[in-house]
């Protein structure tokens, strides 16, 4: 299941529009549409009711809203943590040579020891 696919899935059932939802989300109509129909596919039941003028979720489309919310969280969640662990142990300093030679390297000389 595609993260980018749940997104889709998640804008159309707010919006209730694949045209807005392409056009928010920078995409073809084309490429909302068969996201949702590959979704549908993968679940194997019908997420949302269409009629020439509305689009709603069906009673399976409501129940998987939340846990489609849940996983685009929980991606987000764990990206965070995961980047955090990565910028607590890195320290980037810029500087030119001339600084760094005269000033900088024996601060962070006597720091690293």
């Amino acid at each position: 299941m595609d993260t980018q696919t749940l997104r889709t899935f998640l804008v159309v059932s707010s919006l209730k529009s694949f045209t807005q939802t392409a056009e928010v989300m920078f995409l073809a109509q084309s490429t909302v549409t068969n996201r949702i129909a590959d979704l549908e596919r993968e679940i194997g039941k019908k997420l949302f009711i269409r009629d020439k003028r509305n689009i709603t979720l069906t009673k399976e489309g409501e129940l998987f809203h939340s846990y489609a919310k849940r996983i685009l969280e929980l991606e987000e969640q764990s990206l965070k943590e995961v980047n955090s662990l990565l910028l607590t142990n890195t320290l980037h300093i810029g500087s030119t040579n001339t600084i760094y030679e005269c000033h900088l390297y024996p601060v962070i000389q006597g720091f690293m020891t």
